[in-house]
């Protein structure tokens, strides 16, 4: 994008040159549609990791929650002495 920025300064109108005006005019096309294209690919694999991610942090906080009241429970038995859980 910077590069075509340099061409569009250079170009300033003084040539009349109508075909390098539509040329640049293609390249600047082509390159906004490659930008969108890239802002919903990475839109997508960004919603699929947040996604993901919340996934695996609810699964192990449940296992650890489901952890700790078994060790809980392991201590208990183990002990003579009567505690709650």
């Amino acid at each position: 994008m910077e590069l075509l920025k340099i061409e569009f300064t250079n170009y300033n109108g003084e040539n009349k040159d109508i075909k390098e005006f539509e040329a640049l005019k293609s390249r600047h096309c082509y390159l906004m549609e490659h930008a969108e294209i890239l802002i919903d690919v990475i839109s997508f694999v960004l919603l699929v990791q947040l996604l993901f991610s919340c996934l695996i942090i609810c699964l192990v906080g449940k296992y650890l929650k489901f952890f700790y009241y078994a060790i809980q429970a392991l201590l208990c038995l183990f002990r003579d002495k009567s505690c709650s859980i």
